[in-house]
């Protein structure tokens, strides 16, 4: 007899549902389909044994087992539904503990700025010898035929990936941020520049005079400043808009890559600050244009006017960073909880 699943678990229930001289038979010999039960008859017929009665038995004994084997079926069935809600009670408890573990030592790790994996966020690199990217090689790139223009701004972008993974450290590092959070712009400046002169062979600058006023970070190339970026902290959106002007006015004609590095302390409404930050770029007179909708602590990207030639673009970009603080009493777990 054709039968499917777990032949076996009938043996659970009994081994040998015999009627007659049948029986059920599990695993089938080699020759025999292995999905398949079967019943065997063993019965002595004399001389005087009518054929008739002898197919009458047989039938009955063949009813009988198969109404006996469904009754083995469904008892099996319900022996196995109850082994598996056991299985399920004794494993679950295994699971969750291992599950709460995992999580316990993610959020600890998080916490801590341990990483589990490679990190594919950008970093921080202050290497034991600084980059390739010295004014020696920039020069033959130039030598070779290498557009000034494209030069600066690979410089620019090179720049703004090891500030972002700067920005990154900070806010995994919250103790190290909350020392900083009560430091000024011109420290905050100073670290950054220590981070650009390791990986930029001292190129980049501090308190440069460039246009109007003071920059915060310059790096310049054959008399082209490739890239300006200044450091703020929140106060408000009137000084932030008059940190754009700022940033702004030192950009002369020839400008064309900018960066604002906004520096926010308040946990509680950060998110809100930097939507009132972007919201206050794209009102700017002299924008033209930028993405509204983005990521919330990614760094978004402006086109502005010069106000030195109304025609030339500037490319402004806006990197947001929360200096988590920890107040009297509060804990690294405290100050990563929404």
């Amino acid at each position: 007899m054709p039968c499917y699943g777990t032949i076996a678990a009938l043996h659970e229930v009994d081994s040998r549902c015999t009627h007659g001289s049948g029986s059920i038979q599990p695993r089938p010999p080699a020759d025999q389909p292995q999905n398949s039960v079967r019943i065997q008859f063993t019965y002595s017929l004399d001389s005087s044994a009518h054929i008739d009665a002898f197919e009458s038995g047989l039938m009955q004994t063949w009813e009988k087992w198969q109404d006996a084997l469904k009754i083995n079926v469904r008892d099996a069935n319900t022996i196995i539904r109850k082994r598996r809600a056991e299985l399920a009670n004794d494993i679950r408890p295994l699971i969750e503990a291992r599950q709460r573990r995992v999580i316990a030592l993610r959020t600890a790790s998080a916490n801590l700025a341990i990483p589990l994996s490679p990190n594919l966020a950008p970093s921080v690199s202050i290497p034991l010898k600084a980059n390739l990217l010295t004014l020696e090689r920039i020069e033959q790139q130039a030598d070779s035929g290498t557009p000034e223009p494209a030069l600066a701004n690979n410089l620019a972008d090179d720049v703004l990936n090891i500030i972002l993974g700067f920005t990154n450290a900070l806010e995994r590092l919250h103790t190290t941020a909350d020392r900083l959070a009560g430091a000024d712009e011109e420290t905050l400046r100073d670290v950054l520049l220590f981070v650009l002169n390791a990986n930029f062979t001292g190129i980049a600058t501090g308190e440069t005079f460039t246009g109007k006023g003071k920059t915060d970070i310059l790096l310049r190339w054959r008399d082209r400043n490739a890239f300006i970026a200044e450091c703020k902290f929140w106060t408000g959106t009137k000084k932030f808009v008059e940190a754009i002007d700022q940033l702004l006015g030192y950009t002369v004609w020839r400008d064309t890559r900018i960066a604002l590095i906004l520096f926010v302390r308040d946990r509680r409404d950060v998110s809100a600050i930097i939507t009132k930050a972007v919201k206050a770029i794209l009102q700017h007179p002299q924008i033209i244009s930028g993405d509204e909708v983005g990521e919330i602590d990614n760094q978004r990207e402006f086109i502005l006017a010069s106000t030195s030639d109304s025609k030339r673009a500037i490319r402004l970009a806006f990197i947001p960073v929360h200096l988590p603080t920890l107040r009297s009493g509060q804990t690294l777990d405290e100050i990563t909880t929404p």
